[in-house]
């Protein structure tokens, strides 16, 4: 599954306060890849999705196997490659990167639909398969820092106060240090830390327009010229997933609105329209974007 980007920046200070709210939001009270999944309830609370089971209904917990199977067939991710990596290297050692969050955050799409200790159980059964027993430990002590992140309760930010943005960020800073430590703090939030770096810095030097940002800013005269190369793939594969997504929206409202189809035609040629624009995997995170049932 692809990595979505969800930061755009509009005009002066209010694009400001909505952008800098968006780096916040999205990193911890939701997964950064919640958006990509469809849910089959409303969502509740990360701290209510992350609770431990009580030990009554415990018995009934899937095994690893079983689950696996299950979420490759059955839950919202079914038809998908998980994203990320478990970033253990040949020995076994953790070396974490953005990668591993990215890994978290997709498991934790199925917060919902699965218990935490299921969850766990599948992910020490993985590492333990791919890297040996030493790697599972090192993967499930991070996983449990991460998840005791994500139950938090974090003070309420005031969106539309610059002030409350800066002390909210100051606020996590610190928590994720305290509970991730500083080489799984640095390398989840590195890169959401250094845009709402910019955001702040664009706003004390009075920029009327602060640029657009997607990640840290990249000095490409520095890069090799593979890596440049691989930049700009990624770049124009971004490029043409916004288009083919903004054109599916447009279509997708046309047809909503469209008072001529009966609920089945409009169904229907929405069914077409995901299956002609998008492959299987696009479609779960299509789905997710536009608010639509499961197919």
């Amino acid at each position: 599954m692809k990595r979505v980007h969800v930061i755009t920046l509009g005009l002066a200070s209010a694009a400001f306060v909505g952008a800098a709210w968006l780096v916040l939001a999205r990193s911890e009270a939701a997964p950064a890849s919640v958006a990509e999944a469809p849910q089959a309830r409303p969502p509740a609370s990360a701290h209510d999705l992350l609770a431990p089971t009580p030990p009554a209904q415990r018995g009934a917990l899937r095994d690893p196997v079983r689950f696996e199977r299950w979420m490759q067939q059955q839950s919202s991710l079914r038809g998908t490659d998980l994203d990320g990596g478990w970033d253990v290297d040949a020995r076994g050692q953790l070396h974490p990167t953005i990668a591993l969050r990215r890994r978290f955050d997709q498991l934790l799409t199925l917060a919902g639909e699965a218990k935490v200790e299921e969850l766990t159980a599948y992910i020490e059964q993985d590492v333990r398969d791919l890297a040996g027993p030493t790697a599972a430990a090192q993967v499930l002590d991070a996983w449990q820092r991460y998840i005791t992140l994500q139950r938090h309760a974090f003070r309420s930010v005031d969106p539309k106060d610059p002030q409350s943005l800066q002390a909210a960020h100051a606020e996590r800073q610190q928590v994720r240090r305290q509970l991730l430590g500083l080489e799984l703090a640095t390398a989840f939030f590195a890169e959401e830390e250094a845009q709402f770096a910019a955001l702040l810095q664009q706003r004390q030097a009075g920029a009327a327009e602060p640029p657009p940002v997607r990640g840290i800013a990249i000095d490409r005269q520095t890069l090799a010229p593979e890596a440049l190369a691989r930049l700009q793939k990624e770049e124009a594969a971004w490029a043409d997933w916004e288009r083919r997504l903004a054109a599916a929206r447009d279509e997708l409202s046309r047809l909503q609105a469209a008072a001529e189809l009966s609920e089945l035609q409009r169904r229907q040629q929405i069914e077409q329209l995901i299956a002609q624009r998008f492959d299987a995997k696009e479609a779960v995170r299509v789905r997710a974007l536009l608010h639509l049932s499961p197919a």
